[in-house]
Order: structure tokens, then sequence, then C-alpha cells
């Protein structure tokens, strides 16, 4: 089996659509690595928890408006160059509206943002576990539409 990958959300998601394409990328996604998520609540006593909710040997990635921007391509070969370097296990942040402790913030080894554009903290779900979707499509050589 491929990587582990860990989804560490705030909040949970009410819309149904974004629930059924949440299920469905991650669904395809799990053809490449284990998935695993994990919910957490917004309240300051539940954000106070969340740094020890990261496992210590995860490669932490916080999905951040202000982060990095790959293409696909260059996403993919993000991924391909650490699990070459020894990486199984990512670990992925999705904050809410008040965004995240400073002790969360300060674990982070990337900051990843999709676009410069503000989405729903919820919509982001979706976009990332496609993205992964599409970045383990490339890297096994399989065709994804553009």
């Amino acid at each position: 089996m491929g990587p582990k990958i860990i989804l560490l959300f705030a909040g949970r998601a009410k819309e149904k659509w974004i629930e059924e394409g949440f299920r469905h990328y991650r669904k395809l996604l799990s053809g490449f690595a284990q998935v695993e998520v994990k919910e957490f609540g917004e309240t300051p006593k539940d954000l106070a928890q969340l740094s020890s909710r990261i496992p210590k040997r995860c490669f932490t990635i916080l999905l951040d408006v202000g982060g990095e921007r790959f293409s696909s391509e260059t996403l993919a070969e993000f991924f391909k160059t650490k699990m070459n370097h020894g990486v199984s296990h990512f670990c992925f942040i999705g904050g809410g509206s008040e965004g995240l402790p400073d002790e969360v913030n300060a674990q982070a080894k990337l900051r990843w943002s999709f676009s410069p554009l503000t989405f729903p903290h919820h919509l982001i779900r979706v976009v990332l576990v496609e993205q992964l979707y599409r970045s383990f499509s490339i890297l096994g050589g399989r065709k994804y539409d553009k």
C-alpha cells in the first residue's frame, strides 16, 4: 500500500453535496493511500488540543491561503520526492474561519495554498482529496483529464 494520509479538519461539513464529493474522491484516493479523517471542533478548547492530535512522524501540511502553490504535476513530483526520501505519512490540516493556534502553525513543514481566492473551509475538503487523487494518479501513470 502507498502512503498514509491523515486529514484533520475543523468542524463538520453540513452540506450533503460537499460530503458526497468528499466521499467520492476519498474512495478513489484510497486506491493509492490509506486515508484517515479526523474532525475537531472550533472552540478554543478543541483548538488547544489539536497540536497533540498531530502524529509525530507525519510530514505536516497546513492548508493556508498564503502558502506555496503547485501545479498538479509539481504536486505529484513533490510527493514522489518526499516518498523517495522515506516519508510515508502525510498529515493535512484544514482550519476553520478563525485560523489555527500558533502551536499547530509551528508544526507545519509546508503551507499549501490552492488559490489566492477564499473558499469555504468545508469546500476545501473536496478540493484537497481531488488534488491528492490527481497527484497519485499522475504518479501511478494513470491518465487523468485536465
